[in-house]
């Protein structure tokens, strides 16, 4: 990974297609390693079925409540803004938790950033 700019804690901004389909916790990005965390930019969806969609920075801490999606098509997307991205915790991976086991296929865009 190389900085964007000298003096800065942010890393290069990357891309990640959305592709999960299993009931539970689906880890989106990995944890980015220690002393870095993830900040979610943009992340967008559609499901294939009824399903509730859950946010979560790493395995114990929500994010957002559960989103109830009631058919196929459902979907969500949201900028974050400059001054109040999705922040994950310290070395915590990005999880979608999925109530059933229901395609789900998006676009995240996303940095990392030495805390």
């Amino acid at each position: 990974m190389q900085q964007v700019a000298q003096n800065t804690n942010v890393l290069n901004v990357l891309t990640e297609q959305v592709n999960d389909a299993l009931s539970g916790d689906n880890t989106v990005i990995a944890a980015p390693g220690a002393g870095l965390r993830l900040l979610l930019w943009h992340l967008d969806f559609v499901v294939a079925a009824a399903v509730n969609v859950t946010l979560k920075s790493g395995a114990g801490t929500s994010l957002s409540g559960a989103y109830p999606f009631q058919a196929a098509g459902g979907s969500f997307s949201q900028d974050y803004p400059a001054h109040a991205p999705l922040a994950m915790g310290t070395n915590l991976a990005f999880i979608i938790n999925l109530s059933g086991a229901v395609s789900l296929q998006g676009l995240m865009i996303y940095t990392i950033e030495r805390v």
